[in-house]
């Protein structure tokens, strides 16, 4: 399927998909994730971390209402927006306070 040059991009990718070793993330990171899946509330093979967990040893997690692709739509952006800033204040006023 593809024209060759379309055969041999795929090969490269795959390559380079099975040589890429992620390392560990030694600081807090924040995962906000929409909490529906396409297929209504479940989880890929992953879990609900979708792997990061595995790497972000200080992972924390926020859902929002909504799917991947439609976080970022009318009437989702909102509550994506809301989280976003709750976390910011969070984080500068945690800095502040130190």
């Amino acid at each position: 399927r593809g024209t060759v040059l379309e055969r041999r991009r795929m090969v490269q990718f795959r390559a380079m998909s099975l040589a890429y070793q992620r390392s560990t993330y030694h600081f807090p990171v924040l995962l906000i994730r929409g909490a529906w899946s396409q297929r209504g509330f479940q989880w890929s093979g992953f879990g609900p971390t979708l792997g990061w967990d595995r790497h972000c040893p200080m992972l924390t997690m926020r859902f929002v209402p909504g799917t991947h692709a439609s976080v970022y739509q009318s009437p989702f952006a909102g509550a994506l927006a809301r989280t976003v800033s709750r976390e910011l204040d969070l984080a500068t006023s945690t800095l502040v306070a130190q």
